[in-house]
């Protein structure tokens, strides 16, 4: 289904026939990233850690050095991503509460 949208884009989508041996890393970042989307369904931090883990094991096989990154630097914050399971505070929140702190010390400062 993932790759069935990612083909019929529309008058500037890719075509079926087009395809080289080089754009298929295209198609498999575009799965990969699609189902990374799914991360923010997880209610419970096992399941989102499962989840994960499936997708890293998943990146294994592809061989996409950016998607490797990626996959590096999630690994570095997978406490923090877990950590939304239990505390749903979106990062517009808190850029918000940092904006008014940073304000707030601003006033007193001067």
């Amino acid at each position: 289904m993932l790759l069935r949208r990612f083909f019929s884009r529309g008058a500037g989508g890719v075509s079926r026939g087009s395809w080289k041996a080089g754009e298929l890393g295209g198609a498999q970042a575009y799965v990969l990233r699609e189902q990374l989307d799914r991360r923010w369904t997880y209610k419970t931090r096992p399941g989102m850690l499962k989840f994960l883990m499936g997708w890293f094991k998943a990146l294994r096989w592809q061989r996409l050095p950016e998607m490797e990154r990626l996959g590096d630097l999630l690994l570095k914050h997978i406490n923090g991503i877990a950590a939304y399971c239990d505390h749903q505070v979106r990062f517009g929140v808190v850029e918000s509460i940092n904006t008014t702190i940073k304000a707030v010390v601003r006033a007193h400062a001067r």
